[in-house]
């Protein structure tokens, strides 16, 4: 199936095989449809290193649950607007590896997020109403309250969602499901170096900010990380993907890439 989808602010067409669609993301959205029955207000976490293509797939998701009256319809949202601002993150440094550095160097690591005010949002979220932050990738800037939130159940996705220390760990005490995605670093290392390059960037500049942030984040990422109620994982020599759901039963399929 190919389709056009706006993932971050932008329109993509992007592809899904029929065969990846029946037997891992219908399985995933019937299972957000039963458990969210009871549920005045479901929210789930979708945790990856950055570079797996979450934000693609929960897009998908969220077109796909609408297409079907039997599924529940869900909204998918990101936790990019919860970014601080960059004059924050200038002004701001973190000690890391006997180096200072300024946060914008290294923004994308979760201490370059508000925790605090996404943990107010969820506790919004769960009361049934709420907006949301929308980061523009143009101005590279959070725009605070720019998405109306009026699904029921809602897909927050991000690298951090189930990071494994205070603050970021009470996220998932405030969601009812978690997924986590997962991929090897030299997988990622590639996925991530062709979309820079794509986006004009120069190989020197990709590298480097590769090795600063981009390869930390990967690492802290997949070794930090609350066990999730389902883990999808990619298999980079066939690239076969797995998902494994408690009390389901596990699918092998072909997945390709999606960003």
């Amino acid at each position: 199936m190919e389709l056009e989808l706006t993932v971050n602010g932008f329109t993509d067409l992007v592809s899904f095989p029929e065969e990846e669609i029946a037997e891992v993301h219908l399985p995933i959205l019937k299972q957000i449809h039963k458990l969210a029955k009871e549920e005045y207000s479901f929210i789930v976490l979708f945790a990856g290193p950055p570079g797996t293509g979450k934000s693609t797939i929960t897009a998908f998701w969220e077109w796909l649950s609408n297409q079907d009256p039997n599924l529940t319809p869900i909204q998918a949202l990101s936790i990019d607007g919860f970014h601080y601002r960059n004059n924050f993150l200038l002004q701001n440094s973190i000690k890391r590896d006997g180096q200072t550095l300024s946060l914008m160097s290294i923004k994308g690591a979760p201490e370059t997020y508000d925790i605090q005010s996404l943990n107010t949002a969820l506790d919004q979220l769960k009361l049934g109403f709420a907006t949301w932050p929308f980061y523009d990738r143009n101005i590279h800037e959070p725009i605070p309250g720019a998405i109306a939130v009026n699904a029921r159940a809602i897909v927050i996705e991000g690298n951090w969602v189930l990071h494994d220390v205070p603050d970021w760990r009470s996220l998932r005490d405030k969601a009812n499901l978690s997924i986590f995605l997962e991929a090897g670093e030299s997988f990622l290392r590639e996925r991530l170096i062709k979309r820079k390059l794509r986006g004009g960037n120069t190989k020197h500049e990709v590298e480097a900010h590769y090795q600063r942030s981009d390869k930390p984040n990967i690492e802290l990422v997949l070794s930090g990380h609350l066990p999730a109620d389902i883990t999808l994982s990619w298999n980079v020599v066939d690239q076969v993907k797995r998902i494994s759901m408690p009390g389901a039963l596990s699918y092998n399929y072909n997945m390709e890439e999606k960003c």
